[in-house]
């Protein structure tokens, strides 16, 4: 996460319950599951990854400052765990009849958010996932 960005996403966001006082974080369009990178920068690292110039994935893995190894293993997730996920089995039926590829996730999810740009589409791709983002 680059540096001047730490202050403000280092922490997830939790409430206390009036009724049990347990912790309870609410989903959120900032991280998924329980990685601490940013949901964004998982989505777009994977979703660009195919078809990268060494140079343009050089400059990727600096500006997210994440390993290139950390990199595969989120395409891994994307195309392992959560394609075989029960949320996204029960919840890919929402967008019939676009067909959604398990090998090109999640970059076949993005594109099927209408949106006139790819922040728009984005906005819409993460609030999708935002369930997956509750503690646990």
């Amino acid at each position: 996460m680059p540096p001047a960005w730490t202050e403000h996403f280092t922490y997830r966001l939790s409430f206390d319950c009036s009724v049990c006082s347990k912790r309870h974080t609410p989903p959120s369009v900032r991280f998924l599951e329980h990685r601490v990178y940013l949901a964004f920068a998982v989505v777009l690292s994977c979703a660009v990854r195919t078809g990268l110039t060494d140079f343009r994935e050089k400059m990727l893995l600096k500006w997210i400052e994440a390993p290139r190894q950390t990199i595969k293993r989120w395409c891994i997730w994307w195309r392992e765990s959560f394609a075989k996920s029960a949320f996204f089995k029960t919840e890919r039926g929402r967008f019939m009849p676009v067909t959604i590829e398990d090998t090109t996730l999640p970059a076949s999810l993005l594109l099927c958010f209408e949106a006139a740009d790819l922040s728009s589409r984005l906005r819409g791709l993460l609030r999708f996932l935002a369930p997956l983002s509750k503690g646990r």
